[in-house]
């Protein structure tokens, strides 16, 4: 290596594929390789010897740019790199990846080198790639949303319920009342009138169940004909008050094909802020079911 003169150097230099070029200290050019002046279509003639701001082919506040931008590269004595646009000599714009800095050679002598390397394709890529990987996200996202929205209903779901009784029971610690209620006689709708009429049903109580709940009550259908309210800050009495509400709204507003009112039996129950969630849910659950053994058509509590 020591034996490589100045000719071989930039015989060397002219071999590779990317664009090299040499400042001196006053940032004037004094080397260009073969694909510099490939790449912007201008001899290394016309460029050595000139600073930026005599390279007419570049727009003024372009050249301008580039020359305080290199000052300033130079006077820091180190090297960075940067994403720039620039027109190349085929009259479109490509995405480059500049890599420069300053130096001290062993003379005491400074100087700026810089490297232009074409990433138009990578940055192509990068950008489809990109946009797939967006794409997939907004899907998975929008597939999770849908999974706490049930699309019959347009309710909670079960997952969205026991997300909030978690946070509720184990991170905020915070008092509630549960009430669970499920449609009497909801297997007879389906086998007597079909499944539509059954849906049409289910519909109509989620409504009722809307109409009688608080702005942030959390309300969901729990799977089948089960629904569940959960009721922040709410004292049991309240609570209570609320499922007799829901159970005379539904009577109320919803009836079979037939004309016959629709029934619902609920169960409450009363979290203290303190203890398991699932405890309360199971509470609201006894009670429901000795709603349905006193009758249906109930409101019964779980002990306090």
């Amino acid at each position: 290596m020591n034996n490589l003169n100045i000719f071989d150097l930039n015989m060397v230099l002219d071999m590779l594929p990317n664009a090299i070029f040499l400042k001196d200290e006053n940032l004037h050019f004094i080397f260009v390789n073969k694909a510099y002046e490939a790449m912007f279509g201008v001899s290394r003639n016309y460029i050595l010897g000139k600073s930026v701001l005599e390279m007419t082919h570049l727009p003024e506040e372009e050249r301008e740019m580039y020359q305080a931008d290199d000052m300033a590269t130079l006077n820091k004595q180190e090297f960075n790199h940067h994403i720039f646009s620039y027109k190349f000599a085929d009259g479109k714009m490509h995405t480059c990846l500049h890599w420069s800095g300053g130096f001290t050679d062993e003379n005491n002598v400074r100087g700026y080198l810089g490297v232009i390397v074409d990433i138009t394709e990578q940055s192509r890529t990068i950008g489809m790639l990109r946009s797939q990987l967006n794409s997939m996200v907004t899907k998975v996202k929008l597939a999770d949303e849908s999974s706490l929205m049930d699309s019959l209903t347009q309710l909670q779901t079960r997952k969205y319920m026991d997300l909030v009784l978690d946070k509720y029971a184990k991170v905020e610690k915070r008092p509630f009342c549960c009430i669970m209620l499920d449609v009497d006689r909801f297997k007879d709708i389906n086998d007597t009138f079909g499944h539509l009429a059954g849906d049409s049903v289910l519909k109509e109580v989620g409504a009722a169940i809307r109409q009688c709940a608080r702005s942030n009550d959390i309300i969901c259908r729990y799977g089948g004909d089960e629904f569940v309210v959960l009721l922040p800050n709410c004292t049991f009495k309240k609570a209570v008050s609320a499922a007799e509400r829901i159970r005379s709204a539904v009577a109320e507003m919803v009836a079979r094909p037939d004309g016959k009112p629709v029934s619902v039996s609920l169960g409450c129950s009363e979290h203290d802020g303190h203890g398991d969630g699932l405890r309360t849910l199971h509470e609201a659950d006894k009670a429901l079911y000795a709603a349905k053994q006193a009758g249906r058509n109930h409101v019964c509590v779980a002990p306090v």
